[in-house]
């Protein structure tokens, strides 16, 4: 569940689109980001998490957060 929600345009089609976002502390003990967690393009498209963390200048490769705000750590 996001925190707080954001509209922006669409990453596919340049739409209305709702970002939900969560403060997270990842457990690597990083400094608390906002992560999205939720999109929802009114266009129907389908856009990652990952693709919208790029976007936004983070990092990609980290795991999302968890329902608890607090992320996982990378499996080696």
């Amino acid at each position: 569940m996001s925190e707080r929600v954001t509209w922006e345009a669409c990453l596919r089609c340049g739409a209305l689109a709702a970002v939900g976002w969560m403060r997270v502390v990842l457990i690597t003990g990083a400094p608390a980001e906002n992560w999205p967690v939720e999109f929802d393009c009114l266009a129907g498209c389908q856009v990652g998490l990952d693709e919208l963390a790029r976007a936004h200048g983070l990092p990609a490769h980290l795991p999302p957060p968890s329902a608890g705000g607090r992320g996982q750590r990378p499996q080696a």
